[in-house]
């Protein structure tokens, strides 16, 4: 697992079994989601390429239940998308969403992926673009008739990196049900994609966990061995 150099492998370790811990996150009756906090210096967020949106794909799923993906398609992946336990929209119900914002919006606040046929694309743009731009939602293309199961298998698995607004990228990574070692990996994965993206002059400033409704924990500045 890659990390920063500032910070060794099991000082995330310690961290991350604190943040789950009843002393930083007392027990709620649902099982929290964990997430990763990486907080970073050197970026300035006013150059448009040291900003990104990404979405990576984890070792390990990080969703109790399986995320919301909806299928834009002209028909050719309708069986399919069904047979996958997805929803459809057909071009037809997309042109008639045009103008209405309630709908679209709807759309957009429900689902937290969308793949689309690629020739659907400039259609999605004009009709979900200013809803689904905004929440990095934009749908994923693919060829008509082309297989879209390993899309939704990537999908699954992803979860969606921004830096945008502040100096920090967090996201989730599992939830507490989940052994503490698969979501040591999943955060290593975040961890390769954030370093991925920065310029020379930036760095991790610190990682941290928390769970949904927990402190965050961060993990202690040290060589690595």
């Amino acid at each position: 697992m890659s990390v920063p150099v500032s910070v060794s492998k099991g000082s995330l370790e310690d961290a991350l079994r604190k943040a789950v811990s009843p002393e930083y996150s007392k027990p709620r009756k649902f099982p929290q989601s964990v997430e990763i906090v990486v907080c970073l210096t050197g970026v300035d967020l006013s150059k448009p390429d040291q900003r990104f949106t990404e979405l990576v794909e984890l070792p390990h799923s990080p969703y109790r239940t399986q995320p919301k993906i909806c299928v834009f398609t002209d028909g050719s992946l309708t069986t399919e998308a069904k047979s996958l336990g997805l929803d459809v929209l057909s071009r037809d119900v997309l042109s008639s969403m045009a103008g209405k914002k309630k709908n679209c919006r709807k759309i957009a606040q429900s689902y937290d992926f969308f793949i689309a046929e690629a020739p659907l694309m400039p259609l999605v743009g004009r009709v979900l673009g200013q809803f689904l731009g905004p929440k990095n939602k934009m749908p994923t293309p693919v060829p008509p008739a082309s297989s879209i199961a390993p899309i939704v298998e990537r999908l699954r698995r992803s979860v969606r990196l921004v830096l945008k607004s502040s100096l920090a990228v967090s996201c989730k990574i599992g939830h507490e049900e989940m052994p503490v070692q698969q979501l040591l990996e999943n955060a290593g994965a975040v961890l390769s994609a954030v370093e991925r993206r920065l310029s020379r002059s930036a760095s991790v400033r610190y990682v941290g966990f928390k769970t949904t409704m927990g402190r965050i924990v961060k993990a202690s500045r040290e060589a690595k061995a």
